[in-house]
Formats: structure tokens, sequence, C-alpha cells
């Protein structure tokens, strides 16, 4: 069970790719300078929907010339980049068929469909010369001609479609939606007709609909822009009686997926709307357009003319539609949430089906703050300093001392109560067994409080003071403080030195110091939902994450500028939230800006850099790198697996980092098994690491194996002898013996056989489950869960493997990112490069570096500055 769980940590799902193209059509977006108007409008936006597609991993965009290219997973047939189009205005595509409408009302199609026969095939593309838009979905093409009439065409035989059952007497028709089984027609009145398959509602178009510009239809939801900015929806999770808008007015672009509807507003922001809770996608570029695929993602096109690809499941956290935009404030525990609306309202919501907190009174107006307990009570502060409190009252928590007036702060503690008066005096309420209550006699000039272990009172001249539960554990006092936060297990301090000092229940404290290196200077800091994290907002807006036991980074977001971070929700300056995650780290453009690195690791949490000066740089989960030093000096090779780290040390010893698994009623981090070295282990050539097991190749060709007694690793076969090398993957090994052969061992269930009679190999590397051998030939072969081995490829120089994907580099420069699952390159990049140093594979990224020190980078979130 232990291994299982290990493995689960490691897989994370959120994906961003950012692709930079050529300039689109003279009608797509052009480069906004700063001194702009930076609005879009729904016509231009519509305008610029019309030349991507998105369908299945599969890509297609209009060049300026009016041709198309095309790019992506071409694993099951997809259509390639056709040739001689010219003056395309609009594109879609399904299954193996692609179409293109030009200017002059034609349409051209490529790509392989089946042969039917014309009874159920419908009108020939081909014949077409008056079409004004085109939608495929299903292996069916809906064309809605310039009459305003609509046909269709169908090219897969698979026993029919309900898209092609148009209602008779369709006419007046602007634009067509296809979905997987249903269709949606916009008139040129502003009504929306629907047909096909209903599923839950989605061809039950609401009567309100009307005034309509866009439409969208997706697998299981359909929706529609109007005219005002608005976007109603109907389908799955769509389907109360009342009409389901979104909590945004200025909507310029919709699109629909799988079971969400995807909003791109004014500002080039774009969020995803799913059953009534609205998550606005944060560390996004501005688009300028978007188009989704509903089983596999989105592609959207940003002001500057960059692609944006991300998968459907990306957007990770949600917060109810009402409380998506207008909020000022908010404050929550670990499930329930409470907000401040802009017109001094309050709404609420929690992460369970049932709220733990009870109904907001109605005395909740004019309100300016609010905090929320662990003990499910919650106290909210009014515009005239009066309190209101609700929710669990067993200690008095939730009654408020009658006279208590003129209140600067509230702070909701578990089963008591704090508030600030303008005096600055500090009243207590509630349960006092371990002291919470009993504020300190001699307490004034206080301009800030905070309640948690322990409670923290900031003075006007900078000190703090601390009362309650564990108030001894708080270090001494060495700079003046500028504020204060505490939760159920960490405090922290932030200094006028632009220090923060955070501290355990435990009395483990850690000094962050790296905020002096930052441009501009800290304003808040407050705990993760779980206080596990400790958020730090800047001056300019951005947010950082830290790890409050260790102190190191664990995540930022620099590209959207909040007003207030609590939990880990993020309130922009225009009222919208955001959900963060302090963890995970699928943002590669920090990699960009990396110069000379002599090593690079990456996954979803971690972020490890060795520069040429021998400076060690983390960023992420840092328990497992909790150990690590700051410098690399005679360190010789490092490894990773999802919970610790493999040093190779100059004298052949090993070191390893991290493999914590947690804390001690003491407080002491319990080491896993994995990450204790043997003692005695020496004249160590080559390292390799799993997530439950580690492994060191001695010079005499034998293997060292530890870790967890229930890992299959552990026993390694006797036929592992006069090894050269050695590679780890979730729950296997491999070693390439001195005869240029191979010996797997381990957990190979599932996998495909190392091919009979693989010789003659000198290196090897392992990507996720899949193995990759290069031979003294320079060609490849791979095997494991779903790797094929590429094709024509004769001269390959190295290999190297990680996250599904191996990244192979021949003599002549070329240079192949080869995705283990689609069998192609996963994403654009020089078709060669020379001079190579090495190469890193990264998680969903592959950085290259130059034996002149310069770099080139490419994957998930990176712009590509090649022209197609």
């Amino acid at each position: 069970m232990r291994s299982k769980s290990m493995k689960s940590l490691a897989i994370m799902i959120a994906f961003l790719v950012l692709l930079s193209v050529l300039p689109l059509t003279a009608a797509a977006v052009q480069p906004v300078s700063a001194g702009q108007a930076t609005k879009l409008t729904a016509a231009e936006v519509l305008a610029n929907q019309k030349k991507l597609s998105s369908n299945q991993y599969h890509y297609m965009t209009i060049k300026n010339n009016g041709s198309v290219v095309v790019w992506g997973d071409s694993f099951n047939g997809e259509p390639k980049t056709p040739a001689n189009v010219r003056e395309a205005v609009a594109l879609t595509s399904s299954g193996k068929m692609a179409f293109a409408l030009k200017k002059n009302g034609s349409i051209v199609q490529w790509g392989s469909g089946d042969i039917l026969q014309s009874i159920h095939a419908g009108i020939d593309p081909a014949k077409v010369k008056d079409a004004a838009a085109i939608s495929a979905s299903a292996g069916t093409l809906l064309i809605v001609h310039k009459n305003g009439k609509v046909s269709y065409h169908r090219y897969r035989n698979d026993g029919g479609s309900p898209l092609t059952a148009i209602p008779k007497g369709l006419a007046g028709v602007a634009d067509i939606s296809g979905g997987a089984y249903h269709a949606l027609a916009l008139k040129k009145n502003g009504t929306v007709i629907a047909w096909g398959k209903d599923y839950r509602g989605n061809t039950k178009v609401p009567k309100e609909v009307s005034n309509a510009i866009a439409i969208a239809a997706g697998s299981q939801v359909s929706a529609a822009l109007t005219k005002d900015g608005r976007a109603i929806a109907w389908g799955s999770g769509f389907e109360k009686t009342e009409l389901q808008t979104a909590p945004y007015r200025d909507i310029v672009g919709i699109e629909a997926g799988f079971d969400e509807i995807y909003l791109l507003r004014a500002d080039g922001s774009i969020a995803v709307w799913k059953e009534g809770k609205v998550s606005l996608l944060p560390d996004m570029p501005k688009l300028a357009a978007m188009v989704a695929d509903g089983e596999a993602g989105a592609l959207g096109l940003t002001k500057e003319g960059q692609l944006v690809q991300w998968p459907s499941a990306s957007y990770g956290g949600f917060v109810p539609a009402q409380a998506a935009s207008s909020i000022s404030s908010v404050a929550m525990n670990d499930t329930e949430y409470v907000a401040v609306r802009n017109d001094g309202t309050l709404t609420q919501w929690s992460k369970f089906s049932s709220p733990q907190l009870k109904k907001i009174p109605a005395a909740a107006k004019d309100m300016v703050s609010v905090s929320v307990s662990r003990s499910q009570h919650a106290l909210a502060m009014k515009k005239d300093g009066t309190v209101i409190a609700w929710g669990n009252n067993n200690n008095g928590e939730a009654t408020v001392p009658s006279g208590l007036r003129n209140v600067t702060a509230v702070a909701a503690g578990y089963e008591y109560s704090l508030a600030l008066s303008q005096d600055g005096k500090v009243t207590g309420w509630g349960s006092n067994r371990l002291g919470f209550i009993e504020v300190p006699e001699d307490l004034d000039d206080v301009v800030a409080i905070a309640a948690g272990v322990p409670n923290l009172a900031l003075k006007k001249d900078g000190t703090v003071v601390a009362w309650g539960y564990k108030a001894n554990m708080m270090p001494a006092q060495t700079a003046k403080a500028t504020a204060i936060a505490s939760g159920g297990s960490y405090a922290a301090i932030l200094n006028e030195d632009v220090s923060v000092t955070v501290w355990d229940e435990f009395g483990h404290s850690v000094r962050i110091d790296s905020l002096k290196n930052e441009k501009v200077k800290p304003a808040a800091i407050s705990f993760g939902a779980h206080s596990e994290a400790l958020w730090v907002l800047m001056d300019n807006g951005t947010a950082i994450a830290f790890d409050a036991y260790t102190g190191k980074e664990l995540n930022r977001y620099d590209q959207t500028a909040f007003r207030q971070v609590s939990g880990d929700i993020g309130v922009l300056a225009n009222g919208d939230v955001i959900v963060l995650d302090p963890y995970e780290r699928n943002d590669n453009t920090q990699l960009k800006n990396v110069k000379s690195a002599t090593f690079l690791y990456k996954n979803n949490e971690l972020s490890f850099i060795v520069s040429k000066d021998k400076r060690i740089s983390v960023q992420g989960n840092s328990y497992i790198m909790a150990d690590a030093p700051e410098r690399a000096e005679g360190l010789k090779k490092y490894v990773f697996s999802s919970m610790h780290a493999l040093v190779l040390k100059d004298n052949g010893t090993v070191e390893a980092w991290g493999g914590y698994s947690g804390t001690d009623m003491a407080g002491n981090r319990i080491k896993n098994p994995e990450a204790t070295v043997p003692n005695g282990l020496k004249d160590v050539i080559d390292i390799a690491a799993g997530p439950d097991f580690s492994l060191a190749l001695k010079k005499d060709g034998t293997l060292k194996a530890w870790g967890w007694s229930g890992s299959s690793v552990l026993k390694v076969p006797a036929t592992v002898k006069n090894a050269t090398a050695i590679a780890a993957g979730q729950s296997y090994a491999a070693a390439l013996r001195k005869d240029g052969t191979v010996v797997e061992w381990g957990d190979l269930a599932g996998r495909t056989a190392m091919p009979k009679g693989l010789k003659n190999v000198k290196a090897i590397a392992i990507a996720g489950q899949n193995t990759m051998a290069l031979k003294k030939d320079g060609t490849v072969a791979c095997w494991g869960d779903d790797c094929k081995t590429p094709a024509n490829i004769k001269n390959a120089m190295s290999v190297t493997g990680a996250d599904g994907h191996f990244v192979i580099y021949s003599s002549d420069g070329a240079i192949i990112d080869f995705d283990t699952r689609t069998g192609v390159d996963r994403f654009y990049h020089p078709a060669k490069i020379q001079n190579v140093d090495r190469i890193f594979a990264l998680k969903g990224a592959t950085y290259v570096l130059k034996k002149d020190g310069t770099s080139v980078v490419w994957g998930d979130r990176l712009p590509f500055h090649i022209q197609l």
C-alpha cells in the first residue's frame, strides 16, 4: 500500500503548452503595445476562433497567407498539413478528416474517411461554392450556406449520426456548432435551434436565449453568448430550472468541452464554468481566441500571436458562480469559505455537499472583513465597527460580548474569538482551556491580531506578543515586524528587514531570507488552507508560497496581480477569485531564464537547478530536497524519484536527500529506508532511484539495492553482472552490461517485453514505464508501457528520458523529442541543434545546453520562436 500511495503522489495531470507561431491572417490578432487598448470584442474573437481547431490532441491553424498548418498527435491517422491551401478563413476537424472554408465559399477537405453511398453521405463538400460556416464532429460536417440553409456531409461509417437530423424548414442560420451527439444553429435573429441526441437537456434551449452572437456545443453541454456579454449554458451540470448564467458580464468568447464551458473575457482572461462553479485559470497569458475539444484539451491564441495548449482537466479547483467575481476579501478553514462582496454582503460555500458552517445571519450587511475558525464558527466585522458571529457556539465563541464597539479586526480561533478595537486593545471570548482568551493585561497599541497556535498581536512599535497554547515557542524577535500570521500548526512574522520567521508548535523555526533578492517588497503573509504553506503577497501582486517547515520556495504566481491571498484563494484587484495551488509546479516558463545550468530536474512538484558556479536552486516540494546543500562541490551525478534524491560524489560515495514521510509526535522528521544509504557503500560509478528503492552500481559491475522491503526491485537478478550503467522507472529497473545486453527486473506486469536478441547497446534511458536503448550502430529500440520504436533513426548519439518522452540526439545535430504515447515529436523545436553539450529531459519540457553556454528550451507553456 505504501508504494502505491507514493506512486499516486507523483501523478499530476495538469498540463499546459505554450507555442509561438507565425502571425496569423490579417484578421487575426496583432501584437498589442502597452499604450493600446486591450479590450477584446466578440466579433474579433469569433473571427480568430474560426482559424483554430483542437481535436483529440490534434491542432490546426491558419497562417498569414491563408495556408493551413497541422501539428500534434498523428497516432490515429489524423490528417497532415494540406498542400496548396490558400485563402482559408475557417477550420474544423473530426477524426481523420479535416476541412477548411475558403474566402470564396468553397470547402477543401483532406485526410481519410469512409466511402459512403450518397444517400448516406449527404452533400459533397467539393461541390459547395456558397459556404458561410462549417463545423465537424462525430464523423459529420455541418455546412451553413450563404442563403441561411444548413446541409451535412457524412464521412464516417459508424451507423449514422444524430447530427444529420437537421430540423425541417431550418433557415436564416448564421453559424453552426457540432457537438459529439447534438448540434446548435445560431439564427440571424439571435435565437438558437438545437437537435440531435439529448443528454440531460443539452438540446433544450432555454426560452430566454435571445440576441445570441455565438454558440458552442460540447459533448454534454451547450452554451450561447449574448450581445450584452452574458454566457448562458444548458445540459449536463446546468439542469436547474432557473436560467444558468455565468457570473461575468464581459464575456466575448465561449467554447464547450466535455461538460464544461470555457469563457473568454474582454481583458483576455479565461475561466472554466462547470456545474455552477467557476475557476479562473491563473498565470495564463491573455488570449484573443480559443477552441476546445471535449475529450482532450483546448487551444488558445494570445494577444501577442502565440498559441497556447492546455488539457480540459487542468483548471483544478472551483469557486461557486456567485462568488467568482465582485469579491473584496475571503476567509476560510479547511473546508468552509466565506467571502465579503464589494457591496458589503457575504457569501459562503463548502468543499462538502453538506456545509459544516451554519447559514449566514440575515444581519450580515455592510460587512468589511470576515474570519472563519477550524471549529466551524465565523466572525464578521461591519463598517460601523460592530461584530456578528454565527456557527458552532458550544463554548460561547459565537456570542459577541455586549457593548463591543469600534472594532478594526477580528480573528476566529479554535473554539474562541478575538477582536481588536480602535484603541489598540484586544478582547477575547469563548473557550479558555488553553489560555487563548487570556489576553495579557498590559497589551496595548495593537495594530493587527492573528488567532492560532499561538495567538499573536503586532504592536505599533513593531514588537510581537504571543499568548495561548505554545506561546513560549515563539523565537526571540530580532527585528521590527510589519505583519503576522498564525495557523493550526505554524506561526510567522514578516520582519522590517524583508525576512520572514516561521516556527511550529514544537519550537522548530526557519528564517526566509530569499525575499531580499526580489525587486519588490513583501506586503502581507498568510497560511495555506492546511497551514503547510506560507503565502507571501508582494507589493506588485505576486503571490509566493514557501514550505512552512524548511522555508524553501514551493511555487509562485507572477503573471497575475492579487490584492489578497487567504488560505489557497487569491482575490484579484477587479474582485475575481482564483484557486491557488502551493505545490503544483507545472509551469515551465522560468526555464527560459535559466542560463548555463550544469544540471536540471523538474517534475510537477519540484524544480532543481545546479548552475555553472555550483550553486543549487530548489523550488517546490522541499520535503524531497529538505536537506539538500546550497552548493554542489564534490557532487558528480544526481537522480530523483518522486520522494527522494540520490547524489553520487566525486569520491565514489553516495548521499541521499529528502525521503521524508512526515514527522513524529516530537516534531522529528521520519526518513524512509530508500533514503538511508547503507554504511560503507563506496566505489560507486552510477546511481538510480525509484519511488521506494535506490540502486548503486559499483566499479566491479555489481549492484547494491536498498529501500522499502516490499519493492520487487530489491531482488536484483543474478544476471546483473559486469554492468556499466543503470536506470530506474516507477516500479522496475534496467542495467546495461559490458557485453552490450540489457537486463530488466522488478514489476514488469503490463509492459511489452524487451525485443528478443537485443545487443550492441551502448546507452539506456527510462521514461515512466518505458525503456529506450541506444545501439552502437546509431539506431534505437523502445519498449514497455506504450512505447513504439521510432523509425528512420540511424546516427543517434545520445538518449535521455523523462515524463513519457525521450530526447534523441544525432551526430548531424538532428533532435527528436519522442512522445511515447503518440510516437511523434511532442513539441515544436529546432530540427537541428549543433554543438550540444548536454540534454535534460524534464517534466513536460526539454532543456539543451550548448557548448558556448547558451541554451535552447521548449515544452509546456514555453514560447517557441520557430517559423512554421
